[in-house]
């Protein structure tokens, strides 16, 4: 999806929310001694890197969040 907005370079950008868009974390490993390894969650990973990617891309990033009824 990001590479499509680099390939097309549109006026706007509409991204929708999906099912654990907001809630896929990152796992991000590191080495504390002695070849010991510890893995720690990036929280909210996923909007991280579509964020900065769009801004490293140049554009102004904005967000607003419209809550709807559930479905009946």
């Amino acid at each position: 999806m990001l590479s499509y907005v680099e390939h097309y370079e549109p006026s706007y950008f509409l991204l929708e929310n999906v099912a654990g868009f907001l809630d896929h974390k990152f796992r991000k490993l590191g080495i504390i001694s002695k070849g010991q390894v510890a893995e720690t969650a990036i929280q909210y990973g996923m909007v991280k890197l579509v964020l900065r990617t769009l801004i490293a891309l140049g554009l102004v990033v904005s967000s607003h969040s419209i809550v709807s009824c559930p479905e009946i």
